[in-house]
């Protein structure tokens, strides 16, 4: 039987993006206390670990993030803890959703249509 996984839903504020495939928010925690963390954008796989030019495309990848997260109006973000077979975490993963004009986006879904980023599948 598979354990439940925690997932957290918060508001964010952004902070910065990385060529890693990672980006920083600070997250709202309420009674104004707000906690910095790097997450990583989950079911993709930035082209930092494809090897296809990929110093290039990583740099334009995190622009685009910058881009897009920077000038939105409201940032949500799902996490879910990716911990390792002996139970210590090593990463967040998130789905990330941003509105810009009253309608949301998935920046995870964006990168990839944007070719941006590889949909992540186990093989």
């Amino acid at each position: 039987m598979s354990a439940i996984r925690p997932v957290f839903m918060r508001g964010a504020q952004f902070v910065t993006a990385r060529p890693d495939g990672t980006v920083e928010f600070n997250f709202d925690l309420g009674f104004d206390k707000w906690h910095r963390e790097r997450v990583h954008l989950t079911k993709l796989k930035p082209y930092a670990a494809t090897g296809k030019n990929k110093t290039v495309l990583a740099y334009g990848a995190a622009d685009f993030v910058k881009e897009q997260l920077s000038s939105c109006e409201e940032i949500v973000v799902e996490t879910v803890p990716n911990t390792r077979k002996n139970g210590s975490k090593i990463k967040w993963l998130a789905f990330v959703w941003f509105r810009i004009g009253g309608s949301w986006q998935s920046l995870n879904d964006l990168m990839i249509d944007e070719g941006l980023a590889e949909k992540y599948e186990k093989e």
